[in-house]
């Protein structure tokens, strides 16, 4: 017998948990008309394989993506006490916000403390 997953509006997919924030983060890439960019971000969710960006370059599923960010949300990158994050991952998914602000998935692909 073959069994079949019915996804219901509260079906979770993530395979792993996310933390909602609020952090501050630097991106660094290309935008959708392949010029580089580098620009601040703010980073609302996060997990062990992903994160979630929103800012507002353009950038599309598939673009490769750096993202600097501190576990902490008193301000800038500075000299916080909390960990340095660096992030390399891909675009998974792309989407308005309001006021020409991007939302963006990413698949982490690589990460370090710094």
């Amino acid at each position: 017998m073959i069994s079949t997953l019915i996804e219901t509006p509260n079906t979770e997919r993530r395979t792993k948990p996310r933390i909602d924030c609020c952090y501050p983060a630097i991106v660094q890439g290309l935008d959708a008309r392949g010029r580089k960019f580098r620009t601040s971000a703010t980073l609302t969710n996060l997990s062990a394989n992903g994160l979630q960006l929103v800012f507002v370059s353009d950038v599309q599923p598939d673009d490769n993506l750096f993202v600097l960010f501190r576990c902490s949300k008193t301000g800038p990158l500075g000299k916080e006490k909390a960990p340095l994050i660096a992030v390399e991952g891909e675009v998974i998914r792309s989407e308005r916000a309001a006021a020409g602000m991007h939302r963006l998935a990413v698949r982490i692909t690589h990460n370090r403390f710094l």
